[in-house]
Protein backbone atom coordinates (compact mmCIF):
# COMPACT_ATOMS: atom_id res chain seq x y z
CA UNK A 1 0.00 0.00 0.00
CA UNK A 2 1.05 3.63 -0.51
CA UNK A 3 2.94 5.01 2.50
CA UNK A 4 3.63 1.54 3.97
CA UNK A 5 7.07 0.47 5.20
CA UNK A 6 8.88 -2.12 3.06
CA UNK A 7 12.31 -3.71 2.66
CA UNK A 8 14.29 -2.88 -0.50
CA UNK A 9 14.38 -5.84 -2.94
CA UNK A 10 18.14 -5.31 -3.54
CA UNK A 11 19.81 -3.87 -0.40
CA UNK A 12 17.18 -4.93 2.21
CA UNK A 13 16.94 -1.50 3.86
CA UNK A 14 13.56 -0.33 5.12
CA UNK A 15 11.88 2.56 3.26
CA UNK A 16 8.47 4.16 2.92
CA UNK A 17 6.89 3.11 -0.39
CA UNK A 18 5.41 5.93 -2.48
CA UNK A 19 3.17 3.49 -4.42
CA UNK A 20 1.89 -0.07 -4.24
CA UNK A 21 4.36 -1.31 -6.93
CA UNK A 22 7.46 0.37 -5.47
CA UNK A 23 9.90 -2.35 -4.29
CA UNK A 24 13.22 -0.40 -4.38
CA UNK A 25 14.39 2.30 -1.99
CA UNK A 26 16.04 4.39 -4.77
CA UNK A 27 16.71 4.52 -8.51
CA UNK A 28 20.30 3.35 -8.01
CA UNK A 29 19.13 0.07 -6.40
CA UNK A 30 16.56 -0.41 -9.16
CA UNK A 31 19.18 0.04 -11.93
CA UNK A 32 21.76 -2.20 -10.27
CA UNK A 33 19.16 -4.95 -9.59
CA UNK A 34 18.13 -5.29 -13.25
CA UNK A 35 21.77 -5.19 -14.34
CA UNK A 36 22.57 -8.05 -11.98
CA UNK A 37 19.31 -9.94 -12.71
CA UNK A 38 18.34 -9.33 -16.37
CA UNK A 39 14.86 -10.45 -17.39
CA UNK A 40 15.34 -12.63 -20.52
CA UNK A 41 13.44 -15.61 -21.86
CA UNK A 42 14.24 -18.11 -24.56
CA UNK A 43 12.03 -18.05 -27.67
CA UNK A 44 12.13 -20.16 -30.86
CA UNK A 45 11.54 -17.89 -33.90
CA UNK A 46 11.45 -18.22 -37.69
CA UNK A 47 13.72 -16.00 -39.89
CA UNK A 48 11.58 -13.58 -41.86
CA UNK A 49 13.90 -13.89 -44.93
CA UNK A 50 15.24 -17.47 -45.25
CA UNK A 51 12.56 -19.26 -43.15
CA UNK A 52 15.12 -20.95 -40.89
CA UNK A 53 14.15 -21.52 -37.23
CA UNK A 54 16.50 -20.13 -34.57
CA UNK A 55 16.60 -19.48 -30.80
CA UNK A 56 16.66 -15.91 -29.44
CA UNK A 57 16.60 -14.50 -25.88
CA UNK A 58 14.17 -11.63 -25.38
CA UNK A 59 12.95 -9.69 -22.37
CA UNK A 60 9.36 -9.52 -23.65
CA UNK A 61 7.30 -11.97 -25.66
CA UNK A 62 7.55 -11.22 -29.41
CA UNK A 63 4.48 -9.79 -31.11
CA UNK A 64 2.81 -11.31 -34.14
CA UNK A 65 3.74 -8.49 -36.57
CA UNK A 66 7.43 -8.29 -35.59
CA UNK A 67 10.20 -9.34 -38.02
CA UNK A 68 13.14 -11.38 -36.75
CA UNK A 69 16.23 -12.56 -38.66
CA UNK A 70 18.76 -15.28 -37.97
CA UNK A 71 21.82 -13.23 -39.11
CA UNK A 72 22.95 -9.81 -40.29
CA UNK A 73 23.24 -11.15 -43.83
CA UNK A 74 19.53 -11.93 -43.86
CA UNK A 75 18.81 -8.44 -42.56
CA UNK A 76 20.73 -6.87 -45.48
CA UNK A 77 19.21 -9.17 -48.08
CA UNK A 78 15.70 -8.57 -46.80
CA UNK A 79 16.03 -4.80 -47.46
CA UNK A 80 16.46 -5.52 -51.21
CA UNK A 81 14.68 -8.86 -51.48
CA UNK A 82 12.71 -7.98 -54.64
CA UNK A 83 14.41 -10.05 -57.35
CA UNK A 84 16.98 -11.43 -54.89
CA UNK A 85 18.15 -14.94 -55.74
CA UNK A 86 16.92 -14.79 -59.33
CA UNK A 87 19.10 -15.67 -62.30
CA UNK A 88 19.64 -12.55 -64.42
CA UNK A 89 21.65 -11.66 -67.52
CA UNK A 90 24.42 -9.02 -67.31
CA UNK A 91 23.43 -5.84 -69.16
CA UNK A 92 26.95 -5.49 -70.59
CA UNK A 93 28.32 -8.97 -71.44
CA UNK A 94 25.11 -11.05 -71.22
CA UNK A 95 26.53 -13.65 -68.80
CA UNK A 96 24.06 -15.10 -66.32
CA UNK A 97 24.50 -14.47 -62.58
CA UNK A 98 22.47 -14.67 -59.36
CA UNK A 99 21.08 -11.34 -58.20
CA UNK A 100 22.02 -10.30 -54.68
CA UNK A 101 19.51 -7.44 -54.53
CA UNK A 102 16.95 -5.77 -56.72
CA UNK A 103 19.46 -3.25 -58.21
CA UNK A 104 22.03 -5.89 -59.19
CA UNK A 105 22.26 -5.80 -63.04
CA UNK A 106 25.96 -6.53 -63.77
CA UNK A 107 28.09 -9.60 -63.17
CA UNK A 108 31.18 -7.55 -62.16
CA UNK A 109 32.39 -4.00 -61.62
CA UNK A 110 34.25 -3.92 -64.98
CA UNK A 111 31.00 -4.53 -66.86
CA UNK A 112 29.28 -1.86 -64.79
CA UNK A 113 32.04 0.68 -65.63
CA UNK A 114 32.03 -0.16 -69.38
CA UNK A 115 28.25 0.10 -69.53
CA UNK A 116 28.28 3.48 -67.80
CA UNK A 117 30.97 4.84 -70.16
CA UNK A 118 28.88 3.91 -73.23
CA UNK A 119 25.63 5.45 -72.07
CA UNK A 120 26.89 8.67 -70.40
CA UNK A 121 26.75 11.94 -72.38
CA UNK A 122 29.86 12.78 -74.42
CA UNK A 123 31.12 16.06 -75.82
CA UNK A 124 34.29 17.35 -77.48
CA UNK A 125 35.56 20.41 -75.60
CA UNK A 126 38.73 22.52 -75.64
CA UNK A 127 41.21 22.65 -72.76
CA UNK A 128 40.81 26.00 -70.98
CA UNK A 129 44.60 26.37 -70.73
CA UNK A 130 46.25 24.96 -73.90
CA UNK A 131 43.09 24.85 -76.13
CA UNK A 132 43.64 21.17 -76.93
CA UNK A 133 40.54 19.17 -77.96
CA UNK A 134 39.49 16.56 -75.41
CA UNK A 135 36.56 14.13 -75.14
CA UNK A 136 34.54 14.88 -72.04
CA UNK A 137 32.11 12.23 -70.79
CA UNK A 138 30.96 13.71 -67.48
CA UNK A 139 30.61 17.01 -65.57
CA UNK A 140 29.53 18.91 -68.71
CA UNK A 141 28.02 21.66 -66.52
CA UNK A 142 31.50 22.93 -65.60
CA UNK A 143 32.80 26.10 -67.26
CA UNK A 144 36.45 25.01 -67.51
CA UNK A 145 37.91 21.74 -68.80
CA UNK A 146 41.52 20.55 -68.70
CA UNK A 147 43.46 17.88 -70.52
CA UNK A 148 45.82 17.22 -67.59
CA UNK A 149 46.59 18.29 -64.04
CA UNK A 150 49.50 20.53 -65.15
CA UNK A 151 47.14 22.58 -67.33
CA UNK A 152 44.68 22.90 -64.45
CA UNK A 153 47.39 24.13 -62.03
CA UNK A 154 48.71 26.67 -64.55
CA UNK A 155 45.22 27.94 -65.35
CA UNK A 156 44.33 28.38 -61.66
CA UNK A 157 47.56 30.27 -61.08
CA UNK A 158 46.89 32.64 -64.01
CA UNK A 159 43.31 33.23 -62.89
CA UNK A 160 44.52 34.28 -59.44
CA UNK A 161 47.01 36.86 -60.81
CA UNK A 162 46.29 40.49 -61.55
CA UNK A 163 48.38 43.23 -63.20
CA UNK A 164 48.08 46.81 -61.96
CA UNK A 165 49.79 50.16 -62.47
CA UNK A 166 51.67 51.72 -59.55
CA UNK A 167 50.06 55.03 -58.55
CA UNK A 168 53.45 56.60 -57.84
CA UNK A 169 56.01 55.45 -60.46
CA UNK A 170 53.55 54.21 -63.12
CA UNK A 171 55.21 50.81 -63.55
CA UNK A 172 53.13 47.64 -64.01
CA UNK A 173 53.35 45.11 -61.20
CA UNK A 174 51.83 41.69 -60.53
CA UNK A 175 49.67 40.85 -57.53
CA UNK A 176 46.84 38.55 -56.51
CA UNK A 177 43.22 39.26 -57.34
CA UNK A 178 41.37 40.60 -54.34
CA UNK A 179 44.46 42.32 -52.89
CA UNK A 180 44.16 46.04 -52.13
CA UNK A 181 47.68 46.87 -53.37
CA UNK A 182 48.13 50.21 -55.13
CA UNK A 183 51.93 50.45 -55.26
CA UNK A 184 54.66 48.21 -56.64
CA UNK A 185 56.80 48.44 -53.48
CA UNK A 186 56.94 49.83 -49.95
CA UNK A 187 59.36 52.49 -51.17
CA UNK A 188 56.82 53.89 -53.66
CA UNK A 189 54.12 53.79 -51.01
CA UNK A 190 56.32 55.71 -48.56
CA UNK A 191 57.24 58.35 -51.17
CA UNK A 192 53.58 58.78 -52.12
CA UNK A 193 52.54 59.19 -48.50
CA UNK A 194 55.34 61.74 -47.88
CA UNK A 195 53.87 63.93 -50.64
CA UNK A 196 50.12 63.33 -50.33
CA UNK A 197 49.40 62.21 -46.75
CA UNK A 198 50.72 65.35 -45.08
CA UNK A 199 49.05 68.16 -43.21
CA UNK A 200 45.28 67.82 -43.04
CA UNK A 201 45.39 64.80 -45.38
CA UNK A 202 47.35 62.82 -42.79
CA UNK A 203 45.49 60.09 -40.91
CA UNK A 204 47.03 61.30 -37.63
CA UNK A 205 46.17 64.98 -38.10
CA UNK A 206 44.57 66.43 -34.96
CA UNK A 207 41.92 69.00 -35.95
CA UNK A 208 41.58 70.13 -32.31
CA UNK A 209 45.00 71.84 -32.58
CA UNK A 210 44.61 75.25 -34.24
CA UNK A 211 47.01 76.76 -36.79
CA UNK A 212 48.26 79.26 -34.18
CA UNK A 213 49.27 76.40 -31.88
CA UNK A 214 51.32 74.84 -34.70
CA UNK A 215 53.67 77.85 -35.00
CA UNK A 216 56.49 78.87 -32.64
CA UNK A 217 59.44 81.25 -32.89
CA UNK A 218 63.03 80.13 -32.37
CA UNK A 219 64.25 81.34 -28.98
CA UNK A 220 67.59 82.36 -30.51
CA UNK A 221 67.00 83.90 -33.98
CA UNK A 222 63.22 84.37 -33.97
CA UNK A 223 62.68 82.21 -37.06
CA UNK A 224 59.21 80.65 -37.33
CA UNK A 225 59.09 76.88 -36.73
CA UNK A 226 56.23 74.51 -37.57
CA UNK A 227 55.17 71.60 -35.40
CA UNK A 228 52.76 70.60 -32.65
CA UNK A 229 52.55 71.56 -28.96
CA UNK A 230 53.97 68.18 -28.07
CA UNK A 231 57.06 68.76 -30.24
CA UNK A 232 57.51 72.32 -28.97
CA UNK A 233 57.89 71.01 -25.40
CA UNK A 234 61.46 69.92 -26.27
CA UNK A 235 62.12 71.83 -29.50
CA UNK A 236 63.23 75.38 -28.71
CA UNK A 237 65.63 76.15 -31.57
CA UNK A 238 65.31 75.97 -35.34
CA UNK A 239 68.79 74.47 -35.88
CA UNK A 240 71.86 73.14 -34.09
CA UNK A 241 73.66 76.44 -34.73
CA UNK A 242 71.02 78.34 -32.78
CA UNK A 243 71.07 75.72 -30.07
CA UNK A 244 74.88 75.96 -29.78
CA UNK A 245 74.78 79.75 -29.87
CA UNK A 246 72.13 79.89 -27.14
CA UNK A 247 73.84 77.30 -24.94
CA UNK A 248 77.33 78.69 -25.46
CA UNK A 249 77.14 80.83 -22.34
CA UNK A 250 75.80 77.99 -20.16
CA UNK A 251 78.30 75.36 -21.34
CA UNK A 252 81.50 74.65 -19.46
CA UNK A 253 84.86 75.82 -20.82
CA UNK A 254 86.02 72.28 -21.81
CA UNK A 255 82.70 71.64 -23.58
CA UNK A 256 83.08 74.85 -25.61
CA UNK A 257 86.65 73.85 -26.42
CA UNK A 258 85.52 70.49 -27.88
CA UNK A 259 82.78 72.23 -29.92
CA UNK A 260 85.38 74.62 -31.38
CA UNK A 261 87.58 71.68 -32.41
CA UNK A 262 84.61 70.05 -34.19
CA UNK A 263 83.68 73.33 -35.92
CA UNK A 264 87.26 73.90 -37.02
CA UNK A 265 87.34 70.48 -38.70
CA UNK A 266 83.89 71.00 -40.33
CA UNK A 267 82.39 68.05 -38.45
CA UNK A 268 78.59 67.98 -38.19
CA UNK A 269 77.50 67.49 -34.58
CA UNK A 270 74.60 67.99 -32.16
CA UNK A 271 74.86 69.38 -28.63
CA UNK A 272 73.17 67.71 -25.65
CA UNK A 273 71.73 64.89 -27.76
CA UNK A 274 68.90 63.25 -25.71
CA UNK A 275 68.50 59.49 -25.29
CA UNK A 276 66.08 58.25 -22.64
CA UNK A 277 67.22 59.80 -19.31
CA UNK A 278 70.69 60.87 -20.52
CA UNK A 279 72.20 63.62 -22.68
CA UNK A 280 75.34 63.11 -24.79
CA UNK A 281 77.60 66.19 -24.82
CA UNK A 282 78.39 65.95 -28.56
CA UNK A 283 76.73 63.53 -30.97
CA UNK A 284 77.92 62.89 -34.54
CA UNK A 285 74.79 61.77 -36.47
CA UNK A 286 76.60 60.82 -39.70
CA UNK A 287 78.82 58.28 -37.90
CA UNK A 288 76.52 57.43 -34.95
CA UNK A 289 79.32 58.35 -32.53
CA UNK A 290 79.39 60.41 -29.34
CA UNK A 291 81.97 62.51 -27.47
CA UNK A 292 81.75 63.02 -23.71
CA UNK A 293 83.51 65.88 -21.90
CA UNK A 294 84.73 64.49 -18.55
CA UNK A 295 85.26 67.05 -15.79
CA UNK A 296 88.19 66.45 -13.41
CA UNK A 297 86.15 66.71 -10.22
CA UNK A 298 82.67 65.60 -11.26
CA UNK A 299 83.79 62.47 -13.16
CA UNK A 300 86.78 61.77 -10.81
CA UNK A 301 89.95 61.95 -12.92
CA UNK A 302 92.02 59.05 -11.59
CA UNK A 303 95.22 61.09 -12.09
CA UNK A 304 94.10 63.57 -9.42
CA UNK A 305 91.93 61.50 -7.05
CA UNK A 306 92.92 58.23 -5.41
CA UNK A 307 89.29 57.70 -4.40
CA UNK A 308 85.98 59.62 -4.45
CA UNK A 309 85.92 62.36 -1.85
CA UNK A 310 82.22 63.39 -1.98
CA UNK A 311 78.73 62.03 -2.49
CA UNK A 312 78.56 63.73 -5.90
CA UNK A 313 81.56 61.77 -7.14
CA UNK A 314 80.15 58.51 -5.76
CA UNK A 315 76.87 58.97 -7.63
CA UNK A 316 78.65 59.88 -10.89
CA UNK A 317 80.38 56.46 -11.03
CA UNK A 318 77.11 54.54 -11.40
CA UNK A 319 75.61 57.22 -13.67
CA UNK A 320 78.55 57.10 -16.11
CA UNK A 321 78.35 53.30 -16.20
CA UNK A 322 74.62 53.32 -17.01
CA UNK A 323 75.18 55.91 -19.71
CA UNK A 324 77.88 53.77 -21.32
CA UNK A 325 75.63 50.68 -21.26
CA UNK A 326 72.81 52.64 -22.91
CA UNK A 327 75.17 53.73 -25.68
CA UNK A 328 76.33 50.14 -26.27
CA UNK A 329 72.69 48.98 -26.53
CA UNK A 330 72.16 51.52 -29.33
CA UNK A 331 75.51 50.72 -31.08
CA UNK A 332 76.98 54.12 -30.15
CA UNK A 333 80.69 54.31 -29.30
CA UNK A 334 81.83 57.08 -26.94
CA UNK A 335 85.13 58.97 -26.92
CA UNK A 336 85.97 60.41 -23.46
CA UNK A 337 87.91 63.68 -23.52
CA UNK A 338 89.11 64.70 -20.04
CA UNK A 339 89.17 68.30 -18.83
CA UNK A 340 92.92 68.37 -18.13
CA UNK A 341 93.76 67.16 -21.67
CA UNK A 342 91.33 69.62 -23.31
CA UNK A 343 92.80 72.59 -21.46
CA UNK A 344 96.51 71.68 -21.83
CA UNK A 345 96.71 69.63 -25.04
CA UNK A 346 94.01 70.61 -27.55
CA UNK A 347 96.20 69.47 -30.43
CA UNK A 348 96.25 65.92 -29.10
CA UNK A 349 92.48 65.99 -28.56
CA UNK A 350 91.95 67.16 -32.15
CA UNK A 351 94.06 64.31 -33.53
CA UNK A 352 92.27 61.82 -31.26
CA UNK A 353 88.86 63.02 -32.47
CA UNK A 354 90.00 62.71 -36.10
CA UNK A 355 91.28 59.16 -35.55
CA UNK A 356 88.07 58.27 -33.71
CA UNK A 357 85.96 59.43 -36.70
CA UNK A 358 88.22 57.91 -39.38
CA UNK A 359 88.14 54.54 -37.61
CA UNK A 360 84.31 54.66 -37.32
CA UNK A 361 84.61 54.50 -33.53
CA UNK A 362 87.25 51.76 -33.34
CA UNK A 363 90.49 52.86 -31.63
CA UNK A 364 92.97 51.43 -29.14
CA UNK A 365 91.56 53.23 -26.10
CA UNK A 366 88.64 55.62 -25.62
CA UNK A 367 90.14 57.92 -22.97
CA UNK A 368 92.31 60.93 -23.81
CA UNK A 369 94.34 60.42 -20.58
CA UNK A 370 96.01 57.39 -22.23
CA UNK A 371 97.43 59.26 -25.28
CA UNK A 372 100.28 61.70 -25.98
CA UNK A 373 101.88 63.27 -29.08
CA UNK A 374 105.45 62.54 -30.19
CA UNK A 375 106.93 63.74 -33.47
CA UNK A 376 103.48 64.96 -34.52
CA UNK A 377 102.04 61.43 -34.09
CA UNK A 378 99.36 60.23 -31.71
CA UNK A 379 100.76 57.47 -29.47
CA UNK A 380 98.96 55.22 -26.96
CA UNK A 381 100.63 54.96 -23.55
CA UNK A 382 101.97 51.58 -22.41
CA UNK A 383 100.46 51.95 -18.94
CA UNK A 384 96.72 52.23 -19.43
CA UNK A 385 94.71 54.16 -16.83
CA UNK A 386 91.19 52.88 -16.15
CA UNK A 387 88.61 55.39 -14.81
CA UNK A 388 86.59 54.47 -11.74
CA UNK A 389 83.32 53.88 -13.65
CA UNK A 390 85.02 51.19 -15.81
CA UNK A 391 86.63 49.35 -12.89
CA UNK A 392 84.83 46.20 -11.77
CA UNK A 393 83.77 45.70 -8.12
CA UNK A 394 85.34 48.96 -6.98
CA UNK A 395 84.94 49.49 -3.20
CA UNK A 396 84.10 53.05 -2.15
CA UNK A 397 85.71 54.15 1.16
CA UNK A 398 83.03 56.06 3.05
CA UNK A 399 83.08 57.69 6.46
CA UNK A 400 80.11 55.55 7.55
CA UNK A 401 81.60 52.32 6.24
CA UNK A 402 82.41 50.72 2.93
CA UNK A 403 80.02 49.60 0.23
CA UNK A 404 80.72 47.66 -2.95
CA UNK A 405 79.55 48.96 -6.34
CA UNK A 406 79.09 46.22 -8.94
CA UNK A 407 79.81 47.70 -12.37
Amino acid sequence: MKGSTRNCKRCGNEFVASSSINVFCCKECCTKYYVENPIKHEYTLICNYCGKSFVKFLADKPKNNENHYCSHECVGLNKNKVGTGKICGCKECGNEFHQKHKRHFFCCNQCKSRYGTKHVKKKIVNCSNCNKEILRIRNLKNKNFFCCKECEYEFRRKEGEDFRICEYCGETFKCRKGDSLRFCSMKCQGLWQSKVRIGKNSSTYDFDITDEMRIKKCECCGKIMKGTPRIFKTKKYCSNKCKYKSMNNSMTGPHRGVCKILEKNNIDFEIEYPMKRFLFDCYLPEKNLAIEVMGTFYHIDIRFYDHPVSKIQENSIGRDKRKKNLALENNIRILYLWENDINKNKRMCGKLIQEFINGCGIIGNYHSMNYYIKNNELILRKKILVPYFEQKNYVLPLTTGTREIHL
